[in-house]
Formats: C-alpha cells, structure tokens, sequence
C-alpha cells in the first residue's frame, strides 16, 4: 500500500510503500546534520523513495539532491514524489548500483554526499524475506566500505560525506573513511605527494577526540585536505583545530642549486649523488615559505636509527660533509 505524507503542515510531501523499507527516525536526524548552503550539489546514496532529499530541500530549497537507488520501485516513486512537490529541477534520481558509481555519475561533481546505509553485516540476525527490505537493514547489496568509496568518487576537494549509523559499528566507519595516500607526485614516480592518517583517538564521558597528520609537499594541496577534515567534523556538530602546522616544501624541477651540487659531489667522490625526494616535513618548508622562490637542497651527515633510542651520528660522514659544504660555498 502506497503512503503519502507532509514533512510539516504546507511542507513538502513525501511517499513510501509497504512493500519497501517504512520510513525511521534515523532519516530525520540525519537531515539535520549538515550545513546547507544555497547552491549545494548534494547526492544522496541509497536515496529511497527520496524521503532524506526531501528533508534536506525542506531546510534549504536551493539545492540540487541527485540520488542514486538500486530498487526501481523506489526510484520510480522518488520520481513521483518530485513531481508532486514541483522539484523535478531540484531532486533527480540515477537508477543504478552505487558500487558501479564511476558509470552513474562524474568524479568530483558533488558538494555533500549524504547516506542512510544498512546498518548490519551480512549474516547477522534474521533477514527479511523482502529483497528490499533485506538491502535496507543488511549489508547484503552494499557495505560500508562500498558507500565511503562511492562518496570519495563523487566528492569535489573539501566535501563532505555524511551518514548515519549504529555506535557499535564506529570502529568500521573510522576504518572505511578516505585515509593514508590521497595523491601521487606528478613528477616523480613513485613520491607520495599528499597523504593523511589518523594517529589518536581518545575517548572521554562526553566526546570522541580524532588526531590525524596531514601531510603534502603542494600547499593548496594541504590546505584543501584540512579544509574537507574541517567540514566534515563541523558538520557532524564538531570542533576542529590544528597545531603543529609546517608548510610544504614544493619539489622544483629546474633547481640551479641542485645543479652545482650535483657537479660538485661528481668531482668529489667520481660518482652520481643520489637525488631523492622524500615524504615529510623538512626545515626547507619553513625558509621558503618566509622566501618564496628560494632555491633549497637538504643534505647531511649519516644518521643511523634515526628516531629510537639508538639514534647516532657517522663521525666520518661528518667530516665529509663539512667538506663538501665548503666546496659548494666556494662555488656560490
């Protein structure tokens, strides 16, 4: 049997079938969540009969939601519901599995995505005899890992995923957010050029506390990546803050520094230097931040285990340094 319902008296009005999963509480809390923006794109995963959509164009009117929904029943209904409400330019529907996402919709192209998942793994508890029913309770057409992937596809730089789920099952979403490598140098094979993990996580009477290290040897790139953290927490009703911030040192393909160098150590030792980029934060990031255009090379002596108890220094590679070091000043 089919339902129609107003969101609020002379709101919006939604729809839901028997058949289908019935509408929760979840959906309502979770449209209360982000912050909107006029202008947003936001997409809704696993969209329903669009009900979170509704909501969401309820709070802010200009928005475009486009949903993604396995079940052609569903979808069909959000379009009815569109229609009902005059929103067909607002809220659209792409008919489709969201873990094929790369052939529904375009990389990038979304502001927020938004998700009411399936809340437990396949195989736990007892299963509706309804297909649908068994896709919106269980994680039987969809996991958590498949919407996180999905979400990360469909994001512009600095969006925002958000969703609803059970406080068991924090540790899985944690584990299932984009973390670690997020993008590869362009011009070094192989250099991981902007990265992130979550190092802490402490739990107190009242808060989860998340500390992640953010790094990238591209600044817009590093600031694009706090920024998407920022929101993502704030619009879950967080706090965000940083500290302990150093600037990227930017690799620089034309280095004359380098260069004499190079020639330098050849002449020296009759040998190629090895040339090397690394992924981390060097003294070089701070002086060309407050000198920009500075020419840098970070060199030195051998330390060997580094960062432990062990850490020593080469007195002998001391001493060549120091060598070195005076010819390269006497060049300059």
């Amino acid at each position: 049997m089919e339902h129609w319902e107003a969101l609020k008296p002379g709101g919006l009005h939604f729809v839901w079938e028997d058949a289908l999963f019935r509408p929760g509480t979840d959906t309502f809390l979770l449209s209360s969540l982000p912050r909107l923006k006029p202008g947003l794109r936001v997409c809704d995963l696993g969209c329903g009969t669009g009900l979170l959509g509704l909501l969401l164009l309820q709070r802010q009117r200009d928005l475009t939601v486009t949903g993604v929904e396995l079940q052609p029943e569903a979808a069909a209904l959000l379009e009815r519901a569109a229609a009902e409400n005059g929103l067909t330019d607002r809220l659209t529907v792409r008919r489709g599995d969201l873990r094929e996402i790369r052939n529904l919709l375009p990389a990038g192209g979304f502001d927020l995505a938004v998700c009411n998942p399936p809340y437990y793994p396949a195989g736990s508890g007892k299963l509706s005899l309804s297909p649908a029913r068994q896709a919106a309770r269980a994680e039987t057409a969809c996991t958590l890992e498949d919407v996180c992937g999905a979400a990360t596809w469909l994001l512009r730089w600095g969006g925002a995923l958000c969703l609803v789920h059970k406080p068991e099952r924090l540790t899985d979403l944690l584990c299932a957010l984009p973390n670690g490598v997020q993008a590869m140098s362009k011009d070094i094979p192989g250099l991981v050029e902007t990265s992130l993990n979550l190092g802490i996580l402490r739990l107190e009477t009242d808060a989860l506390h998340a500390t992640s290290s953010v790094r990238s040897s591209v600044k817009s790139d590093l600031s694009a990546l706090i920024d998407s953290l920022r929101k993502l927490t704030e619009d879950r009703g967080g706090s965000f803050s940083t500290r302990g911030e150093y600037p990227p040192w930017e690799y620089r393909k034309d280095s004359p520094l380098r260069d004499t160098m190079a020639a330098i150590f050849r002449e020296q030792y009759g040998k190629e230097p090895v040339v090397e980029a690394i992924h981390a934060g060097l003294e070089c990031g701070l002086f060309s931040d407050r000198l920009p255009g500075l020419d840098c090379v970070s060199f030195g002596p051998d330390i060997i285990d580094i960062h432990t108890p062990r850490e020593h220094l080469s007195i002998a590679s001391t001493q060549r340094t120091w060598k070195f070091l005076l010819a390269v000043l006497a060049a300059l």
